[in-house]
């Protein structure tokens, strides 16, 4: 969760992981393979920058190759995923889609969703009929599906205290969101929420999305 500084592993016996284009290759909180490309995602230039290169260049690339999203000054990219050809960056307040198109940028990116996401929290599914999608905690603390067009929240029945559950979304604690974590379970075909609930500071709770059958529980494992 903090911009640290990129390293490779050169490839040979007692070889310390040495630094990626020393001096060039910018501290960043996330990276992503795309189209060919190596990103850095919310560099320690710009929290809504992204640097990239050509695979094949990576160690010696300056890394001068950058383009940064649009945004409000408190904004800051949270996290990346592939869908089909293209990736999807999400923001504390947006959704963006990057699309290779070559030349002179070779990017291009698209504002397609008003809503972000939680760090952390963004992985990636396959539903039995709508087939690959997205799924991530809102700051809102929603839970949606995204499938590079169209959006659902899937939380609406857990969302509020029905006296019967000791968890409901609303309950997060706000404070420590970004303490949220998920993790994709493909043997159990579940969604794993870790977050923090009411007054705690750490995430002692852990909800579950059986994204095959789409029933929310405890895990209690």
């Amino acid at each position: 969760d903090t911009q640290q500084q990129p390293l490779y592993w050169a490839g040979s016996v007692n070889t310390f992981a040495l630094t990626l284009a020393v001096a060039s290759a910018p501290a960043a909180k996330y990276s992503r393979h795309f189209q060919g490309f190596l990103f850095f995602l919310n560099d320690s230039g710009n929290g809504m920058r992204m640097t990239y290169a050509s695979d094949t260049d990576v160690t010696t690339d300056p890394w001068t190759n950058t383009f940064q999203l649009p945004g409000s000054p408190d904004d800051e990219i949270t996290g990346s995923e592939i869908l089909g050809k293209r990736m999807y960056v999400y923001s504390k307040y947006k959704v963006y889609k990057i699309s290779h198109v070559g030349g002179n940028p070779d990017f291009a990116y698209q504002e397609v969703k008003g809503w972000g996401a939680v760090p952390n929290t963004i992985e990636k599914v396959t539903l039995p009929e709508e087939g690959e999608v997205l799924v991530s905690l809102g700051w809102d603390k929603k839970l949606r599906i995204f499938d590079g067009a169209d959006d659902k929240i899937i939380s609406d029945p857990i969302e509020q205290n029905n006296g019967l559950a000791n968890f409901y979304l609303n309950n997060i604690n706000i404070n420590q969101i970004t303490k949220s974590f998920a993790e994709v379970d493909t043997n159990e075909q579940t969604y794993k929420l870790g977050v923090v609930l009411g007054n705690s500071t750490d995430a002692t709770f852990m909800l579950c999305w059986n994204y095959r059958t789409g029933a929310f529980y405890p895990y209690d494992g």
